[in-house]
């Protein structure tokens, strides 16, 4: 009869953990539009812009941190080089593997030539390099893995389906259809990576790496890729495969997502 009681209680808690995340996450996105539109549309001042989007994106995991009441410490898991190595790998092919399904989404016509202009100019060289390398892997990675993918879901649901929200979520975002799929992707495939090691730190650097290449824009060769497309995507499963046999220790559920604190 007792954990009759305590359930509603503990339904209603999660259920305020939930819309408080997302509340926290619109406000956010939406202020950031706000001044992206200001700065840079109207007045054109890109770094201003950077400025106040990290001051938000601060403020915005300062608050979540708080209320979740999270912590930061080092990671006591220890990683092989052999695993190092296989994430690594996964990562450059699923670099390629993106390039491909962005270039299947057209950047012309009424609806996708107008939003891809709009998305396309607003990405000023300073304030594109600083969002894309620096400011969005840290915040980006601290919010929906160490915090959305670990805290919110660890009493609710398995890792798996932990991983598929929090990556559906990360990919809805990103708000323009050229990131949203390539994003939602991105999502699992970090997702996986994060359980597997219980490393923000690995995260944010795959992160970085990955929206690095995406600047270099290597589209270029895609003739030549296709021709090795299905090859990669094989490897790509395989090497996936291997990491969380690897990893399968970090994948039990009590093990993997009951600390509070955000492990580096």
């Amino acid at each position: 009869m007792s954990y009759l009681k305590v359930l509603p209680r503990s339904i209603y808690k999660k259920k305020n953990e939930y819309l408080f995340f997302l509340l926290c996450l619109f406000c956010n996105e939406f202020l950031r539009l706000i001044i992206n539109f200001l700065f840079i549309k109207i007045f054109g001042f890109d770094w201003i812009d950077q400025f106040l989007n990290f001051i938000l994106s601060t403020t915005c995991i300062s608050i979540l941190i708080a209320y979740y009441n999270n912590n930061f410490k080092p990671n006591s898991i220890k990683l092989t080089w052999y695993i190092y190595l296989n994430v690594f790998l996964m990562m450059f092919i699923f670099i390629y593997l993106s390039e491909y399904v962005v270039s299947i989404i057209p950047i012309n016509g009424p609806l996708f030539g107008k939003m891809y202009k709009f998305f396309h100019v607003t990405q000023y060289p300073i304030s594109f390099f600083l969002s894309a390398i620096l400011f969005a892997p840290i915040y980006e990675e601290i919010l929906f893995r160490g915090i959305f993918l670990r805290k919110i879901f660890k009493t609710s649901i398995s890792s798996i389906k932990s991983i598929f929200f929090s990556a559906l979520l990360f990919g809805i975002m990103h708000l323009n259809p050229w990131q949203i799929i390539i994003a939602f992707l991105f999502g699992i495939f970090i997702g996986i990576i994060y359980i597997g090691t219980r490393s923000i730190s690995i995260c944010i650097f795959l992160h970085a790496i990955y929206n690095s290449m995406q600047i270099l824009h290597s589209i270029q060769i895609l003739n030549v890729f296709l021709a090795i497309m299905g090859i990669l995507l094989i490897l790509f499963i395989i090497l996936l495969i291997l990491f969380i046999f690897q990893t399968k220790s970090s994948w039990k559920y009590d093990n993997c997502l009951k600390q509070s604190a955000i492990i580096f």
